[in-house]
C-alpha cells in the first residue's frame, strides 16, 4: 500500500547536513510547501556502534511521504536536494537521513578502509572513536539499493585538512565499495 520506486540518496555528515528544516530562513513558508507525495523521507537514530551492525537499529522516522508535517525535523539540505531531483527528473525520490552534528569524519568510515589509509596512526591522536557512526548509522543501509550519497562535514577536521581530504577519499571509496558501485554519485 501507497509504495513507489524511484531513486534513493543517503544524506550524511554533521551539523550541517543534521540542520532542520525548522531553523531555515522562511522556515513556515518552506514547510507550508512540502507536499511532494513522491518523494519519500526516512531519518536514522543517532547511535554508536563497535562493531559494524547488519540492520539500522533505530530509526527517527520510518519511510514517509514527504508533507509539511513529516518534513519538519528533516534535514534542510536533504530536502532541497531531494526537491530539486525530484522537479527535475520527475522520478520518485527517498532521502536517508543519517547525519549526527560535532562528528569527525573519522567515526563515518568503516575500520577496514581506516587502516588502509596512510594518516591512520593519527586517528587515536584526534580523540575519536573511529568507524563507530558508520557501524550503526550507515553499514546497516547497504541492503538497500542507493543511486547516491550527499555530504556535508568538516568543521570538525577544519585544523587537519591534507588529512580531512585523504579521509574524504577513503569515505566515499568505502561507501561506494559497501554498495558495490564504484561509480555511485557523491556530492558534497
Amino acid at each position: 500500500n501507497n509504495i513507489t520506486f524511484g531513486d534513493v540518496w543517503v544524506c550524511s555528515g554533521q551539523s550541517n547536513m543534521e540542520w532542520e528544516m525548522t531553523q531555515i530562513n522562511d522556515s513556515a513558508s518552506e514547510i507550508d510547501g512540502a507536499e511532494f507525495p513522491n518523494i519519500r523521507i526516512m531519518a536514522v537514530s543517532l547511535q554508536l556502534a563497535g562493531a559494524p551492525l547488519r540492520d539500522v537499529k533505530r530509526l527517527d522516522q520510518e519511510w514517509t511521504p514527504c508533507s509539511p508535517e513529516s518534513i519538519r525535523r528533516f534535514s534542510a539540505v536533504g530536502y532541497f536536494f531531494g526537491r530539486e531531483l525530484h522537479q527535475e527528473t520527475g522520478r520518485p525520490i527517498g532521502l536517508i537521513q543519517s547525519a549526527w552534528g560535532g562528528t569527525p569524519i573519522e567515526t563515518w568510515i568503516p575500520d577496514t578502509a581506516l587502516q588502509q589509509n596512510p594518516y591512520f596512526e593519527n586517528v587515536a591522536r584526534h580523540n575519536v572513536a573511529p568507524s563507530q557512526r558508520y557501524n550503526a548509522m550507515i553499514h546497516g543501509l547497504a541492503p538497500l539499493a542507493i543511486k547516491g550519497a550527499i555530504w556535508y562535514q568538516g568543521e570538525n577536521n577544519a585544523s587537519w585538512p591534507q588529512e580531512y581530504r585523504s579521509w574524504q577519499e577513503t569515505l566515499i571509496t568505502s561507501w561506494r565499495d559497501l554498495w558495490n558501485n564504484p561509480e555511485m554519485p557523491f556530492y558534497f
